[in-house]
Formats: structure tokens, C-alpha cells, sequence
């Protein structure tokens, strides 16, 4: 399939940073920025209703971030949705992701959404292995690619692997090469005879080896991902879940122990880290 120029359309870009990025190229277009971590917390079951999956992941995501009320993530969420609920068989759409499986879990959700509409509009992909600043979005402002129904299809079946666990979907995944990838570092995740998935104890033997800050072990995680999924946010979660199973133990500049995700900047500068 040809690669698509830049034109009217909606864009779906992957953060704030990335909009921010797009806005400073000048570049025309609806665009919808995508800000859910299906990577923190539970994913609800296939079956579930949207209204219904859209609230069990606003209460989720709440739960990390604390000082977002719950009723504004969940209207967050539902905005995402409808607007993509929305596009029609006249409409075009283009998808700006790079690599990492944080990424690639909400194309997934996207092509899944996608796939449900009754008159499907031209989708297409641009995804690279870099992050998304203005540099990025002019050098590969004409690479994207239109997806097939079967790209759709393959999609959707991603998501599902990623809700369910069930096995690998099969298909040619020559335009979502880095979505096969995901998926194989995503099964990773399945906890250990220790209750422990790969992340974890990427983060515990950072710890051991002698990563005792908090941004000394989100920098060491740069040594063992190929693509780099996980933000600082994120990480603090991680390590407050490894201290509350009492694997680390983590003190602020008093000695006492001290909670990553309730933590402000200077606290975190002071914190330490050591292991059980």
C-alpha cells in the first residue's frame, strides 16, 4: 500500500508531549490524544460492556494517580472512545505510535474499536521506533501505511491476547511488526512461581546491584528493555507494590518509609532504596 501525505483527518498521538510536538510543525488536522496506561492496573474481562469497561479503568487508573479525580479520568476516557466510535466510512484516520509495548497495548485497543464500527474508515499506521518530537513528525510526516481489514482484524485479536492471555493470534503482522514483538514482552508479564513478572524483577535486581534512588533505577531500566515502555509514574508504582510485599524498602531523608506515588520532588530527590 502507498505511504499516505499528510492531510485533513483525525490524528491519534500517543501523550501531551507528542501533541505538543505536532502543534509546533504547523501541520492541519483533527487531532485526539490517547492517554491511557493499559499497563497499570487490571484490564477488565472481553465481555464487558464499554460504559462499564470505562469505569472499572477510570477507578484503576485513579488509584495511581491520586490527585486526578476519578469522575474527570473516566470523562476522559469516554471522550477517547466516542470520538473514535464516531469516525465513519468517509473518514480517515492516522495512528502515531512508536515501538514500546505501552504504545502498542492502545493501538491495539484503537484497531479494536475500529474493527467494531459498522462502516470502517481508512486507517492508517506510522509507527517508529523513536519518540515522537517535532523532528520526528516532519522526517516521517509521509511514511505511514493504510491498514487492511486484516491489519484491523489482527489488531482487535491483539487485544484480546492482551485481556485474555490466550494465545498468540495468528496473521501477517508485516505492518504491525512491532505489535507481534509487544505481545511476546507483554506474556512476559505473567507472574513467577514468586508472584513476580519480569518488570519486577528487572526492578528488583536493579536494587540488589545497587540502584538506591528512585531515578537511578528508572535510568537502569534503559540496560534491560529494547523498547523503553515504562514512565517514571509508573516505575514509582512498581517499587511502592515491591516495598508493600516487602522485597525493597523505601525512606525518606527522616529514615521513615516513604510512598513514591504520594511523594513531591523533593522527597523523591532524598529517597532511598535498598533491598530485603
Amino acid at each position: 500500500m502507498e505511504a499516505l501525505k499528510m492531510k485533513e483527518g483525525l490524528h491519534i498521538l500517543n501523550g501531551d508531549c507528542a501533541a505538543d510536538a505536532w502543534k509546533k510543525c504547523g501541520f492541519s488536522g483533527e487531532i485526539l490524544v490517547w492517554r491511557e496506561n493499559y499497563l497499570m492496573g487490571k484490564l477488565p474481562p472481553l465481555d464487558c460492556p464499554l460504559a462499564e469497561f470505562e469505569r472499572i479503568r477510570a477507578a484503576e487508573l485513579s488509584r495511581f494517580v491520586p490527585t486526578v479525580p476519578e469522575d474527570r479520568i473516566l470523562a476522559a476516557l469516554r471522550k477517547a472512545d466516542e470520538r473514535v466510535l464516531a469516525l465513519r466510512g468517509t473518514d480517515s484516520v492516522v495512528l502515531w505510535f512508536d515501538a514500546c509495548m505501552y504504545d502498542q497495548m492502545i493501538l491495539s485497543r484503537i484497531l479494536c474499536l475500529i474493527s467494531s464500527l459498522p462502516e470502517r474508515p481508512a486507517v492508517f499506521l506510522n509507527c517508529q521506533n523513536l519518540s515522537w518530537d517535532a523532528e520526528a513528525f516532519r522526517l516521517y510526516r509521509d511514511a505511514s501505511v493504510e491498514l487492511s481489514d486484516a491489519d484491523l482484524e489482527l489488531g482487535k485479536n491483539a487485544w484480546f491476547r492482551f485481556v485474555s492471555g490466550k494465545t498468540m493470534p495468528e496473521g501477517d503482522f508485516t505492518r504491525l511488526s512491532f505489535l507481534r514483538e509487544a505481545l511476546d514482552r507483554y506474556a512476559e508479564e505473567t507472574p513467577d512461581a514468586a508472584g513476580l513478572g519480569r518488570t519486577q524483577r528487572e526492578l528488583l535486581l536493579l536494587v540488589r546491584t545497587g540502584a538506591n534512588t528512585p531515578f537511578q533505577v528508572f535510568k537502569g531500566m534503559n540496560a534491560y528493555e529494547k523498547y523503553l515502555f515504562m514512565g517514571d509514574s509508573q516505575c514509582w508504582n512498581m517499587l511502592d507494590e515491591l516495598a508493600e510485599r516487602g522485597l525493597i524498602s523505601i525512606t525518606g531523608s527522616d529514615g521513615k518509609p516513604l510512598c513514591l506515588t504520594r511523594a513531591g520532588a523533593p522527597e523523591l530527590n532524598a529517597a532511598v532504596i535498598l533491598p530485603k
